[in-house]
């Protein structure tokens, strides 16, 4: 398919290059940002403003569907393209900014039915993960496969957390229920790439609230094509409501819905993808 082969294009293309140009911008981001909470819009904005590299390597490409391109805070609902892109060119701006090895590049296409194909690159270790609707998940072309842990008390759990203190202790006292029920927990700081890991087996079950549309794209389907759950919900926290995922293979998805139940979180029924 055309869209498909244009988007590994513009990863394997594109990407590398605009990473080549951002990431001697951190220092001065973070001196410009230091002591706010929310470091995510002025770093965005800059990485956003390479986004003519997007028509640049579509007419490279000569892609025949019509394309919309949506970046970071202005993706959303599909504008009546056949395919809507889904990017967000640096998820993970923390991490950046302070140095640490875990950001990347999430770029997922959609249609009316949903996710299409996505793709997550991760600069500092150079690997690209990517999938497209019934084809299944790939690590640099490689098969991937979800193997479900043993129970959940032999499970590794990724998680995020808001920015926002009062959010943040709420979820810490939700978290602190399940804490000794599992094996343990990570908090790594990339939606994007935790997803992707948790098509890879590098972790047991993942969710998240306060996540944009941006963030689980391309990460959500990588996920259902390597054989795991994924469902969308609400949840109250702090006196607003959140959106988030649950996911894994069906042993952690089914008792991660279970808990999020027993907190009042509400499923989206129609989001649902395994």
């Amino acid at each position: 398919n055309s869209w498909f082969e244009f988007l590994e294009f513009y990863v394997h293309g594109q990407v590398p290059q605009l990473n080549a140009l951002i990431r001697g911008a951190a220092p001065a981001l973070l001196a410009d940002q230091f002591g706010l909470q929310d470091a995510t819009i002025d770093p965005d904005r800059f990485v956003e403003e390479y986004g003519d590299d997007v028509d640049a390597a579509r007419a490279a490409y000569e892609a025949e569907d019509p394309i919309t391109v949506s970046f970071g805070s202005g993706a959303g609902e599909n504008t009546g393209s056949e395919r809507l892109w889904i990017v967000d060119p640096l998820d993970g701006t923390v991490n950046y900014l302070y140095g640490l090895p875990q950001w990347s590049v999430s770029i997922g296409v959609e249609d009316d039915d949903g996710g299409l194909a996505g793709v997550v690159y991760d600069p500092s270790r150079g690997e690209t993960f990517a999938a497209q609707r019934g084809a299944g998940a790939t690590l640099d072309g490689s098969p991937l496969r979800m193997t479900p842990p043993q129970g959940v008390a032999s499970a590794l759990i990724a998680s995020g957390f808001a920015y926002e203190a009062d959010v943040r202790r709420e979820q810490a006292a939700m978290v602190a229920e399940i804490i000794d029920t599992i094996r343990d927990l990570r908090r790594l700081g990339s939606a994007a790439l935790d997803l992707s890991w948790l098509a890879a087996g590098r972790y047991d079950g993942y969710f998240e609230f306060g996540l944009n549309h941006w963030d689980r794209s391309a990460g959500s389907l990588i996920v259902a094509e390597a054989g795991g759950t994924i469902s969308r919900w609400r949840l109250d926290l702090a006196g607003r409501d959140w959106d988030g995922v649950v996911a894994g293979r069906a042993v952690m998805h089914d008792p991660g819905a279970d808990w999020l139940t027993r907190h009042g979180g509400r499923p989206l029924a129609d989001d649902v993808v395994s």
